[in-house]
């Protein structure tokens, strides 16, 4: 009787789920009824709802409507999925605001680059300066920049009143990403705030005298004691004591498997700390 009911109760949902269309999203499976499909987003309702709600297009990858067609998003799938700081080429640049919609806001990035001698090449220190802004937001979990200021002054010979100059370039933008992380799936990974050990670190330097446009990586062995694991807006924080960072929070930009990665910047660097799961300390 007990297996009779079982079944009986697994047929019943998945019929009732069958009567319903399934949107598909970055992070989500979301069982409702869909309205409307406009250019931008798609329109439904909850079941047993009325209040229509939306998602923009470039947040969905599929739905599979209750007749059984597939429809699929391009929009979506415009944008890689970043998963080190190694797919900084991956980010997308943008100069218009509207790519932005459905996306979830990371802040602000920026960059900057110099020539060495007034003879040094503009286009170079161009591509050095929007490979740093790369970098910074592949490190940030961004898979998208939003360019909201550039500016790029050319070599300036000197004279007998004026000091030359060499090529300089400064880029600031909005970075954004398609996904956020999941605190359930995060909390069944780590378990109870307790000490980690993070065994590498990427740094990125910042400022206009930085000639180096590479990240460089450390591995050395670096303590963190985490005490809290909270959702701020759509993203994941903990507060956590870093050796050399007074921050109040640091955000989760990825997890996987095996780690998790911890943003941390100040002034002069960002800083990815990658924390394995399966090195806490006693």
């Amino acid at each position: 009787m007990r297996y009779l009911f079982l079944i009986c109760v697994l047929f019943l949902s998945s019929h009732c789920f069958a009567q319903l269309d399934t949107i598909y999203t970055n992070n989500e499976k979301i069982a409702c009824t869909v309205k409307e499909v406009t250019p931008d987003a798609v329109q439904f309702t909850y079941p047993n709802e009325t209040l229509p709600n939306s998602l923009y297009k470039n947040t969905i990858s599929k739905i599979v409507f209750r007749s059984g067609r597939v429809q699929v998003f391009s929009e979506s799938t415009a944008l890689n999925p970043i998963r080190s700081v190694e797919d900084y080429e991956k980010v997308t640049i943008t100069q218009v605001e509207g790519d932005t919609k459905g996306l979830f806001k990371l802040g602000e990035v920026s960059s900057s680059a110099r020539g060495g001698t007034i003879y040094s090449n503009v286009d170079k220190v161009k591509d050095r300066a929007m490979k740093k802004l790369k970098m910074e937001a592949a490190m940030k979990g961004a898979n998208l920049v939003y360019m909201a200021y550039q500016k790029t002054d050319g070599n300036h010979y000197g004279g007998y009143f004026q000091a030359s100059k060499a090529a300089e370039t400064i880029y600031t933008g909005v970075a954004y990403t398609n996904s956020t992380i999941n605190k359930d799936d995060f909390l069944k990974k780590i378990g109870e705030p307790k000490l980690l050990m993070s065994t590498t670190q990427i740094i990125l330097l910042k400022g206009m005298a930085i000639t180096k446009s590479e990240y460089s990586t450390e591995n050395i062995s670096t303590p963190i004691q985490i005490k809290r694991i909270f959702n701020e807006g759509s993203q994941l924080y903990v507060e956590a004591d870093i050796r050399g960072f007074s921050m109040p929070a640091y955000r989760i930009v990825r997890f996987d498997e095996y780690s998790f990665t911890l943003l941390a910047e100040d002034k002069n660097k960002t800083v990815d700390f990658i924390v394995p799961f399966n090195r806490n300390q006693p």
